[in-house]
């Protein structure tokens, strides 16, 4: 096993997370418009996780890594897309409107 040090490819986990969030576009799932700014911010709280932070120190080789950059890839598309769902909720919208 190779034991090295992997230090994660944000920008190729946003893309990753991008294409997904794509594809739900594609399908009608979520709104055409992605928004980047929020995507970036997601994927920033994600790596700075104890959760992520410690998997990427117990990483013992790149395919584990891809596997997590998978993951992680993965979360930020489903966190994206439960934000902006719950935006889109009338009760939100309401109580935002309040502020």
């Amino acid at each position: 096993m190779e034991s090295a040090h992997y230090i994660p490819m944000r920008a190729l986990i946003r893309y990753k997370a991008k294409v997904s969030l794509r594809n739900d576009v594609e399908s009608g799932e979520i709104s055409a418009c992605l928004d980047d700014g929020l995507i970036k911010e997601i994927a920033v709280t994600l790596f700075h996780s104890e959760f992520y932070q410690t998997r990427y120190s117990q990483c013992r080789s790149k395919r584990e890594a891809r596997g997590i950059d998978e993951q992680m890839a993965a979360e930020v598309a489903k966190t994206y897309k439960r934000i902006t769902q719950q935006q889109e909720d009338p009760i939100v919208q309401q109580l935002n409107s309040l502020l």
